[in-house]
């Protein structure tokens, strides 16, 4: 069951503390390349989060995938180093294929079987989770496998936000395959968009507050840097982007549980990639040099936004899936599916 307005702002609160708690800035950059919080897990899990949008029947927490955003948007703003979206795309993906969820922390990688089993790279958070969610989209109809970790080779890499981001070969002998119905080809795909969107719109957030802190606190010629019209300009450029990211994710997350709406879903990736990309240009305009200092905390949001807005191919990539899935769909549902449906 969905939550009420009163609800989704409660909710809100309540994990917005449970971030700033366990996840201030000073524990993302002492931790240092490769983070990994097991304090902020336990929370995490304490609060159920990596079951939210899962019907309690089948061992979720309830609620809906637009509810389970919001904390997405929370480990967004907080830079948090778990892989709370990767836990949460693998539980859906494990329900929608018959396994059972856990709140085990979880990630994904995508790849082609081959004889000798999945290697995929730049899989997200690999060397701190207990298990892999596999997706391979070769299969007729897109086939979710899970392995243990400890049953694959692993070869460790960070990302430009030194994140880790490692390459994995899963054995074809411990791999448990299980088809997705057809109708859920395009599920994969539409659940990443919604929780990278979610993540990105998040740290949007956060670029924002610091970026209007900094101008009104900075004094250049006598007077501080929001009274120049070129700040303001580009202030309301990266205001209105971070608010049409955060409505997009909204969308895209009542979007995807629908077999029918799902290109929505993975076109508003392409909205936030572009709009992660002009957001972290613009903050650094608007911070000068000091923005990219070790000390400052807007590099770890900004390489994040990076990193976020280019897995899976980027804004292109995203455009192309979202292309090929009304091909598949046919053009007669695409404008119900945009305009009609959402008026109901």
């Amino acid at each position: 069951m969905a939550l009420d307005v009163d609800s989704k702002r409660l909710f809100a609160e309540s994990v917005g503390g449970l971030f700033a708690r366990h996840c201030p800035v000073s524990l993302v950059r002492a931790l240092g390349p490769g983070a990994w919080s097991d304090e902020l897990w336990e929370a995490v899990v304490a609060a159920e989060l990596p079951l939210l949008g899962i019907d309690e029947t089948t061992g979720g927490a309830g609620g809906t995938m637009a509810d389970a955003t919001i904390a997405l948007l929370a480990a967004g703003r907080h830079a948090a180093p778990i892989p709370l979206a990767e836990t949460l795309v693998a539980n859906w993906l494990l329900v929608a294929s018959g396994h059972e969820p856990g709140i085990r922390p979880l990630s994904i990688a995508w790849g082609v079987r081959g004889r000798s089993g999945v290697h995929a790279s730049a899989v997200p958070f690999a060397r701190h989770v207990d298990g892999l969610v596999l997706v391979d989209p070769s299969d007729r109809r897109v086939a979710v496998g899970t392995v243990p970790l400890s049953a694959c080779e692993l070869d460790r890499d960070l990302d430009l936000a030194d994140m880790a981001c490692d390459t994995i070969l899963a054995p074809a002998a411990s791999i448990v395959w299980r088809a997705l119905p057809a109708i859920d080809a395009e599920l994969p795909d539409a659940l990443l968009a919604v929780v990278r969107s979610a993540q990105m719109a998040g740290a949007l957030e956060a670029v924002l507050a610091l970026t209007v802190r900094h101008v009104r606190d900075r004094v250049q010629f006598g007077r501080p840097l929001a009274a120049l019209p070129q700040v303001r300009e580009r202030l309301a450029v990266l205001r209105g982007e971070v608010a049409a990211t955060a409505a997009a994710t909204k969308v895209a997350a009542e979007a995807a549980p629908d077999p029918r709406r799902r290109m929505v879903a993975v076109a508003v990736a392409v909205r936030a990639a572009r709009a992660a990309g002009l957001g972290a240009r613009l903050a650094h305009q608007l911070h000068g040099a000091i923005g990219m200092s070790a000390e400052h905390e807007l590099h770890l949001l900004t390489r994040r936004l990076l990193v976020w807005r280019q897995l899976r191919g980027g804004e292109h990539a995203w455009a192309r899936a979202a292309g090929r899935t009304v091909a598949r769909q046919g053009s007669a549902g695409l404008w119900p599916a945009l305009v009609e449906d959402w008026a109901r």
